[in-house]
């Protein structure tokens, strides 16, 4: 918090709020509460309250193989331990969704659903969570032709000559070979 035992703040005063602020910085928690206590004279006790962020325990990928679950976990980087709060969860949505999106896969859907860590012997851990990933693919996007319309300054064959990556559908030479 910054503050120290013994220490002389100003009630009201700026020293509460700050010591407020360190602590919600660190992200270690959920819940801050200050209470004052008045001793005797001008002397207050200063109680802060507060309540733990859970933490990880493991991840998983649901509806996915082995292999593509590797892949996501080395690209997700999630570590038992961390701190859950808004901004892990929604950083990881967003690695998933950006993996996928980079595959061709642009309406893919994720969800994370926060489940109750136990340990071994079915006893509950306290403060900690696991993380199980929703993942619906849907289908890949595939590019078979496109057209220039309105244009009169280039040619649309140079137009195209422009465009990498992409192979107009009917003149492919390999037929069995997929549009990017």
């Amino acid at each position: 918090s910054g503050l120290s035992i013994g220490q002389r703040i100003k009630v009201p005063g700026t020293d509460i709020s700050k010591a407020i602020q360190n602590l919600w910085a660190r992200d270690y928690f959920r819940d801050i509460q200050v209470y004052l206590l008045p001793l005797e004279g001008e002397e207050v006790i200063v109680q802060f309250r507060v309540q733990d962020q859970p933490r990880l325990n493991g991840h998983r990928f649901i509806g996915l193989t082995n292999a593509q679950a590797k892949t996501l976990k080395e690209e997700v980087d999630l570590k038992k331990g961390m701190y859950i709060n808004p901004n892990l969860i929604n950083r990881s949505i967003e690695k998933v969704l950006k993996y996928y999106r980079e595959k061709g896969y642009y309406g893919v859907q994720c969800t994370i659903d926060r489940k109750q860590a136990y340990n071994k012997d079915s006893s509950e851990m306290v403060g900690f969570e696991n993380f199980d990933f929703q993942i619906i693919k849907g289908p890949k996007v595939k590019v078979y032709d496109f057209y220039f319309h309105d244009n009169e300054l280039v040619s649309d064959k140079e137009l195209r000559s422009k465009i990498n990556g992409v192979k107009r559908s009917f003149q492919k030479i390999n037929i069995f070979k997929s549009s990017k």
